[in-house]
């Protein structure tokens, strides 16, 4: 209905009134980028508050010059007096807010990604169920996307604000017979112009007759900020300069500086400071007065004429609107006491400055830790980005769905800022603080075990274990692990790899091991030493091959065993030797020397005065188809590696050291003795190992004595004065002039002293070990060596083959053995020797299941005891010549027939009869045949 007792008429529509209604007063409060709040006193016989409440209500207002104003809004709050007379009317109170502010009781928390804000505000009107019709948006400026902008623990309303704030946009509304409208827009100078678009001025507003008009005008100026600093700081791009300021045209600097300024472009830092510059400066000049012009409305231009010195444009920032429809003088509840009144008062400031909102609106601040859960792609065990960092769903996130979307990229702190990198597994509960207490800013800080995802190990069963575990992905099939455990007395380090493990170090990498080691390879192993590689145990080295065990080397390879080497192969045995093939067993170089000595000595101790200066020849001249057979194999003399080389020379002072016996051997005409000898020394100056046994002494003893020579293995360095001999004891006397040589210890272990007379022995020299040599072959063996090949034992040598025997020497081959050798052969024997000089301190056996072959250009062999060859099939010997001579007797035995021969005669044996055929006679001496 329309009560209009006053110059301004009023018609409301009130939800849930019935009645009579009467309209006492209006008030109302506008404010750019607030709320607006209209008070509405009515009295009405009937009105239904719960229907009220929430409703739209309108009020329509016209005054005497024709002005039309029309107010609407939500119902939110509703007062009432009571009364006890059922006829009279009921006074109320009615609050009108905008329809949008209802988001104020939307509260809660809620993740925008990838928006800008004008569009995460038209989202969030959108989900409140707001229609488009309510708003009209008018901006001129671009807005970035925000990557990440979180809703924290604030009302919908607040969280819109505060965005709009941040901007600088700002809202009004607009009134209109279909409701109200909020109005967004970035540029103030634009607003719409009220009607009347222009206002007079007047001193009192008792002179403004009938006639809208503007009194009591205030302006003043304040002092404010004339510069804007901003800065921030980009991850991805840590180097980047993001420093950003805007400069009013003021000499005074009054420097506002904001850090950080929530950007991550340069050219977003220079938009927001110059936003910011407009918001500290956008009341520098302002103005307030009263109107009575009701249509007036904050958000809207209007300008001022007839005032001395403000005239000009004007953009209206808030408007407080009072209108007394009635007079009323008795004070009441819900009264507005006074005589009928209209008045505005309202601010401004001059359109030529530009408005923004000023930030008022609080930000949301996280005080302390949150925990939050990592999440990623369905299926996948682990997820992060090239920069490590992951996403997470907060666990009051209800729009989430534990995906790739739940959040912004999250970094993740590691544990120490050596290069750690250890990405957290989607499912785990992590905990995770914010930069600046910035919602929109998370950091992961590390992980939270929970029964879903417990500790790796069992507590507080393993307590005193500490480490890092991590699955394998995808599937947790294993898992790798560093582990501590610290118990008292069980303390242990632990490391697993599920897969490989890889340990590079760019320098030495050392490692210690007090009690054992052990290692557990299942396939196999692998490795490259690019210089030397040096391995020393002190106690037992057993090796196991299950298969095959093959070495390749390069240059040379040198094995030294103190004591006995025994071989045992099962298969067959191939050895081939492209030039010298030298077997040094015990100190063979030591015994080779005293073996060439002492013959040399035997043979030539009566010549000594004779000259040296054939000694070369004779040394050299009988084995010089063997040395020259060594040649082909071993190369040229220049070729040839110390010693050596010495052997094809004129300059090897070994020659003059004994050229002298040898050289008497060699005018005597006993070439197969001075053959051996070089042969001997040939093996010994080649191997570099011509060395005395006993220290430096005299080629030969003083006085009327000779040279003395230590035992082999086990004997000790002769005396001075006699001729030494292979077993000569410890302390044997060599003359009358000559002491008692130095004890020997073990296989040539130290010469003894010197000789009597004219020269003196040196001090002893070191040997080596006691040289047992056997060698088992449960297969077949072959032996190829193209030029030499040296046996030189200190005690017995023994060869068991469990099937043939075959050796090829091209040039020579000497066996110096201070024991016995023993052949065993399981089936047959065939060795081609081109000069082969033998020499056993005990007896020579050669036994074969099958043949036995042997093929000697020349021999000689010189065997302290027995010398037996015995073959199950058919057995051969062939030489150049051949000639046998034994100290006790010589037996030839094939099948039941034998040929005996000893110092007694010769007694042949057939088993069946005896033949003897000569092509021209048969000579006897005596020349018969006496009966047996």
């Amino acid at each position: 209905m329309s009560d209009s007792p006053s110059a301004v008429s009023v018609t409301a529509s009130i939800p849930g009134q019935r009645g009579d209604l009467v309209v006492h007063a209006l008030r109302g409060e506008e404010e750019v980028s607030r709320r607006f709040v209209f008070e509405l006193d009515l009295s009405t016989t009937e009105l239904a508050p719960e229907e009220a409440r929430g409703g739209f209500a309108h009020v329509v207002l016209e005054d005497a010059f024709g002005q039309v104003r029309e107010v609407s809004g939500v119902v939110d709050r509703l007062d009432v007096v009571a009364t006890d007379d059922p006829a009279q009317l009921v006074r109320y109170r009615l609050t009108l807010v905008p329809q949008p502010w209802l988001l104020a009781y939307r509260y809660g928390f809620r993740i925008f990604q990838a928006l800008s804000v004008p569009d995460i505000v038209k989202a969030v009107f959108k989900d409140a169920g707001l229609e488009d019709k309510l708003f009209r948006w008018s901006l001129e400026g671009a807005y970035p996307q925000r990557e990440y902008c979180v809703q924290y623990d604030e009302s919908e309303w607040d969280f819109v604000c505060r965005l709009l704030e941040e901007e600088g946009i700002w809202f009004a509304f607009e009134h209109s017979a279909d409701g109200h409208v909020m109005v967004l827009s970035d540029a103030s100078e634009s607003a719409e112009v009220m009607e009347p678009d222009a206002l007079p001025f007047r001193y009192d507003a008792s002179l403004g007759g009938d006639a809208v008009a503007v009194w009591d005008w205030r302006s003043g100026v304040r002092a404010s900020i004339s510069k804007v600093s901003l800065d921030d700081y980009d991850m991805l791009n840590p180097s980047k300069k993001l420093a950003a300021d805007q400069l009013a045209e003021d000499s005074v600097q009054a420097e506002w500086y904001e850090y950080p300024g929530r950007y991550t472009q340069p050219a977003d830092g220079k938009r927001l400071a110059k936003r910011r510059l407009e918001e500290l400066r956008g009341r520098r000049k302002s103005a307030r007065a009263r109107t009575n012009a009701m249509t007036l409305a904050a958000g809207r231009r209007v300008s001022l004429v007839g005032h001395p010195f403000a005239d000009g444009e004007y953009f209206i920032t808030a408007s407080r609107l009072h209108l007394r429809f009635h007079g009323q003088q008795e004070p009441g509840p819900l009264v507005d006491t006074g005589a009928a009144h209209c008045e505005v008062d309202f601010d401004v400031v001059p359109s030529s400055q530009v408005f923004r909102p000023r930030r008022e609106t609080p930000r949301p601040r996280i005080q302390g830790l949150q925990t939050a859960r990592v999440t990623g792609p369905s299926g996948q065990e682990l997820h992060c980005d090239e920069h490590g960092r992951v996403k997470v769903q907060f666990h009051w996130d209800r729009d989430g769905m534990l995906d790739d979307k739940s959040s912004c990229w999250v970094r993740v702190t590691q544990a120490h800022t050596t290069g750690s990198v250890m990405i957290p597994r989607i499912g785990w509960e992590v905990l995770i603080e914010f930069v600046e207490g910035d919602p929109d800013r998370p950091v992961c800080l590390g992980r939270l075990y929970n029964p879903l995802n417990p500790p790796d190990y069992s507590l507080p069963a393993q307590k005193t274990v500490s480490g890092h575990r991590s699955n394998s992905s995808p599937g947790a099939g294993g898992s790798n692990e560093v582990s501590f455990d610290d118990s008292a007395d069980s303390q242990r380090v632990y490391v697993n790899g599920a897969y490989d493990i890889n340990i590079k170090a760019a320098n030495d990498k050392s490692a210690k091991v007090a009690v054992n080691q052990k290692r557990t390879i299942g396939t196999n192993r692998e490795m490259s030493v690019g210089a030397n590689e040096k391995m020393a145990v002190k106690g037992l080295h057993n090796a196991s091959v299950g298969k095959d065990h093959k070495v390749t080397v390069g240059a040379n390879r040198a094995v030294k065993v103190s004591g006995i080497i025994g071989e045992e192969i099962t298969g067959a045995v191939t050895l081939k030797v492209g030039g010298l093939e030298n077997m040094q067993v015990g100190n063979p170089a030591q015994g080779l020397l005293e073996s060439i000595e002492s013959l040399a000595l035997e043979a030539a101790t009566a010549l000594a005065g004779k000259a040296a200066s054939r000694a070369e020849a004779a040394l050299l001249g009988p084995l010089m188809p063997g040395l020259n057979a060594a040649r082909e194999a071993l190369g040229t003399a220049a070729e040839l590696a110390g010693p050596a080389a010495a052997l094809f020379g004129g300059d090897n002072t070994a020659v003059a050291v004994f050229g002298s016996e040898v050289g008497q051997l060699a005018e005597d005409g006993n070439l197969s003795l001075s053959n051996v000898m070089a042969s001997g020394m040939a093996q010994a100056v080649s191997s570099g190992a011509l060395t005395r046994g006993g220290g430096g002494a005299s080629p030969r003893g003083g006085g009327t004595g000779g040279q003395g020579f230590g035992g082999f293995g086990g004997g000790s360095g002769g005396g001075g004065g006699a001729s030494g001999s292979w077993d000569a004891p410890a302390t044997e006397n060599a003359g009358s002039d000559g002491g008692s040589g130095g004890g020997g210890v073990g296989g040539g272990g130290g010469g003894g002293g010197g000789g009597g007379g004219g020269g003196g022995g040196g001090g002893g020299g070191g040997g080596g070990g006691p040289g047992t040599w056997g060698t088992t072959v449960e297969g077949s063996v072959t032996e190829k060596i193209g030029a030499l090949a040296v046996i030189n034992a200190v005690t017995g040598v023994s060869f068991a083959v469990g099937g043939d025997s075959t050796e090829t020497v091209g040039a020579a081959r000497i066996e110096l053995i201070n024991g016995g050798k023993n052949e065993q052969v399981g089936i047959a024997k065939l060795e081609t020797v081109g000069a082969y000089m033998v020499k056993v301190a005990k007896a020579l056996a050669i036994d074969a299941k099958g043949a036995v072959a042997i093929n000697v250009a020349s021999q000689t062999q010189d065997i302290t005891g027995g010398h037996s060859i015995t073959a199950g099939a058919a057995g051969m010997v062939t030489a150049a010549n051949l000639k046998l001579e034994a100290s006790g007797k010589i037996t030839l035995t094939c099948g039941a027939s034998e040929v005996v021969i000893d110092s007694s005669g010769v007694a042949i044996k057939g088993a069946l009869g005896v033949t003897i055929e000569g092509t021209s006679e048969i000579k006897m001496h005596p020349p018969a045949i006496m009966p047996g």
